[in-house]
């Protein structure tokens, strides 16, 4: 007598499962990795792109509001001595 078409189907899943629950464990760092350093050039290169745009944008704020803020008298110092 064969068995169920069902024990077959369970039987299989239980045999495969943990051999792609490894697979997937041991991909996992590489794909984490890939990911970060993708992210982190993209971040850069965009950065390196924008910063020219963002100082003539702030450039020009400044000279329309002709408004420009320093810091001259303030202490930033955590612990006073």
């Amino acid at each position: 007598m064969s068995p169920a078409p069902s024990a077959l189907v369970a039987s299989s899943v239980r045999v495969k499962a943990p051999s792609t629950g490894a697979a997937l464990i041991r991909m996992l760092p590489a794909a984490v990795a890939s990911a970060v350093l993708s992210q982190w050039v993209f971040k850069c290169v965009y950065e390196a792109l924008a910063t020219p745009l963002t100082y003539a944008v702030v450039n020009s704020l400044k000279r329309v509001e002709g408004l420009d803020v320093f810091d001259r008298e303030t202490d930033f110092r955590p612990v006073a001595f």
